[in-house]
């Protein structure tokens, strides 16, 4: 491993228990890479300003969630940073880790970075209605009901594991409007009333669900996942799919790939980027590709069609 590795830590994360192990944390952290600087975040937005200031190292690895891990890689990218990426997944969704084959949790992370390589990924860049592409998005994109429902879920997320995500969707399927949508990707074009699109650059999202399965963050595509419009009851029979991943054979799905998507819609619709929320939503979302475009440090660094390293227990 590189001697230059810088750790952003978030005490905020899995409801504020890093940040009451604060001591353990960082003695397993040397213990593993005893050269490594350890830095604590102090507040929504700080891990950005952190690894814009680390982009000389070599190494900076998020620690928390993926809301942490989102702003990590945010700095990189407007640093223009050197450094690559490195997740070690201490929060309660921990998507991007499970792409990345860092496995959860703080043990399951420290050994995976001592049999981790380095590569590049792909990330999206996302313009809201003016079209300027000023957003980024690292494991995927929800809009519609996904975006709702995680917004509801941050009021659970003291729930233990991903229980806050699904009871945020139960929640979410009481108090949602499907507007009609168009998305259009490639050479194809879906009008739907929706329920929701989830844009995935990794496998799985909310905790562990397998929106779009075959999702990879070194292939160059974006895998768009497009459900029409659910009753309730049909909804939460869905649900066990999506945790399978095998719900895309269902009617009232469409699976597309490309490497660009428009969403628009005639009012405005919720849309999260890696669980963090675009206030107001937007009525036109354009998302595209940026092929291998972050350095990463991590077990897989290749096309991981079909893999799927760590699925949910």
């Amino acid at each position: 491993m590189a001697n230059s590795t810088v750790f952003i830590v978030n005490p905020a994360a899995a409801h504020g228990r890093v940040g009451r192990r604060r001591g353990e944390v960082e003695r397993r952290i040397r213990e593993a890479v005893p050269a490594a600087v350890v830095r604590w975040t102090e507040g929504p937005g700080d891990a950005i300003r952190i690894a814009v200031e680390s982009d000389r190292e070599d190494i900076v690895v998020a620690c928390g969630g993926d809301g942490t891990v989102h702003e990590v890689a945010t700095g990189l990218v407007r640093a223009g940073s050197r450094a690559a990426l490195a997740v070690l997944g201490l929060g309660t969704g921990n998507d991007l880790a499970r792409a990345l084959g860092m496995g959860r949790g703080l043990a399951e992370g420290l050994a995976a970075m001592a049999r981790a390589r380095l590569g590049r990924m792909d990330y999206f860049r996302l313009a809201a209605d003016d079209r300027e592409f000023r957003r980024l998005a690292f494991n995927n994109v929800g809009v519609g009901f996904d975006a709702h429902a995680s917004a509801l879920a941050r009021r659970y997320k003291r729930l233990p594991g991903s229980l806050g995500y699904t009871v945020g969707i139960l929640h979410g399927l009481a108090t949602w409007k499907a507007p009609e949508v168009v998305v259009r990707g490639g050479s194809g074009e879906v009008r739907v009333p929706l329920m929701f699109v989830t844009l995935g650059n990794g496998h799985s999202s909310g905790g562990g669900y397998l929106v779009t399965p075959d999702a990879s963050p070194f292939d160059g595509l974006i895998d768009a996942c497009v459900v029409r419009r659910l009753g309730v009851v049909r909804a939460v029979a869905m649900m066990p799919r999506t945790r399978r991943g095998d719900h895309g054979t269902q009617p009232e799905v469409v699976n597309m790939r490309s490497d660009r998507f428009s969403i628009e819609c005639a009012v405005p619709v919720p849309v999260h980027c890696d669980g963090e929320d675009l206030p107001g939503g937007c009525r036109r979302l354009d998302v595209e590709i940026v092929p291998a475009g972050l350095a990463v440090f991590a077990p897989v660094v290749a096309s991981a069609r079909g893999e799927r390293p760590y699925l949910p227990e």
